[in-house]
């Protein structure tokens, strides 16, 4: 899947691509309602898209989904 074709998924209308590129490109922080579709799209928590994945010192790693979901800003780039 391309950059483009994410984007419409997440709701990017076609005259929208360039404001999701610069969420890619860390340019600008998208939206509370933008991260919610990337979390119901992908699984992300919304915790590691903003990128405070920090475990609080009382949860019990148990407790915790971690594994390969990364904060936004270090996700791999789609293709253009």
């Amino acid at each position: 899947m391309d950059q483009k074709e994410f984007a419409a998924i997440l709701g990017f209308g076609e005259g929208q691509i360039e404001t999701y590129r610069r969420y890619e490109r860390g340019e600008t922080e998208p939206p509370l309602r933008v991260l919610a579709q990337i979390h119901r799209t992908t699984g992300a928590s919304l915790d590691d898209l903003i990128g405070g994945s920090q475990r609080p010192f009382r949860e019990s790693p148990d407790t915790t989904r971690t594994g390969n979901v990364k904060p936004f800003s270090t996700l791999r780039r789609v293709k253009h």
